[in-house]
């Protein structure tokens, strides 16, 4: 059994958060999963025509929205070489009197090469219908006893939103540690790096690039770079999207304790800071 917590704090100066948690249980040969992922805007102002500035004692002072995923996962190895995995989840995304509700599946594959350590792998994600906003927000009654005897419940249309349907494809690197690594074979430590290109149906082609140091599996050194978008992006600087950070893992009842943390520059968007901890088998 394995289970992974991770909190994450966007932009400095702002009270907006991605939480994760996530649990796996060995079942038919491989593992089932059930995550758990919300962000969460924090409390935001609410304005009306009567009060710009924020204050109606009628509509409430503030509202948050929030987006919500519960998935159902199951992976397992076809053989010592490849590895696939599939998932479905429901998404829900708005506030309170008004939110959009999904269902989505991913798929997923991961091939270990065996030349000079190198391991392929991808995934198609958010793969659903489209939805439309519900609640009472988009909702009125018509009262006009001149036309009907009775109070007329109405919808607002609303336009079907769909999905960030994306395809990832990554290449990792074992450059130290294992036998057959590309640079040298070194007992107790451990380099690679990853390259990952993100195509999704709303954006622009991603491409990311780290690397990972372990130093006897307990102490962990990362560093990396995500291009977000930069055809369409004022933030041209390089360290936009630069990410640093470490773990340490650490023996527990027999068991294992990891801790993580990781910073993410976003010039003027402050940083993002990422806390996570680990609970797992040997």
């Amino acid at each position: 059994v394995d289970f992974a917590f991770t909190r994450t704090a966007l932009y400095e100066g702002l009270d907006i958060t991605h939480t994760f948690a996530g649990i796996v249980l060995p079942f038919a040969g491989g593992g089932l999963g059930l995550s758990y992922i919300q962000f969460d805007s924090g409390d935001i102002p609410r304005t009306t025509e009567d009060d710009p500035d924020g204050g109606d004692p009628t509509t409430g002072r503030v509202f948050a929205g929030q987006s919500t995923a519960v998935g159902l996962h199951y992976g397992r190895r076809l053989t010592d070489r490849l590895a696939v995995g599939a998932g479905a989840k429901i998404i829900g995304e708005g506030m309170n009197d008004a939110r959009t509700n999904w269902w989505a599946l991913d798929v997923g594959t991961q091939f270990n090469t065996g030349l000079y350590g190198l391991q392929i792998g991808a995934a198609l994600t958010n793969v659903g219908p489209a939805a439309n906003a519900e609640g009472t927000l988009i909702e009125r009654r018509i009262n006009n006893t001149n036309v009907f005897p009775f109070a007329l419940p109405v919808q607002f249309k609303t336009t079907p939103a769909n999905l960030p349907t994306a395809f990832r494809f990554s290449v990792i690197s074992q450059l130290l540690g294992t036998a057959d690594a590309l640079l040298s074979a070194t007992p107790g430590q451990n380099l690679r790096t990853v390259l990952e290109l993100s195509d999704a149906v709303d954006g622009d082609l991603q491409i990311a690039l780290a690397g990972e140091y372990t130093y006897r599996n307990v102490v962990f050194l990362r560093a990396g770079k995500r291009w977000f978008n930069e055809a369409h992006t004022e933030f041209r600087e390089g360290s936009h999207g630069l990410s640093f950070g470490g773990g340490l893992r650490v023996p527990m009842l027999g068991r294992h304790l990891t801790f993580d943390y990781a910073h993410t520059s976003f010039t003027d968007l402050g940083a993002v800071q990422v806390f996570s901890f680990e609970l797992g088998g040997n």
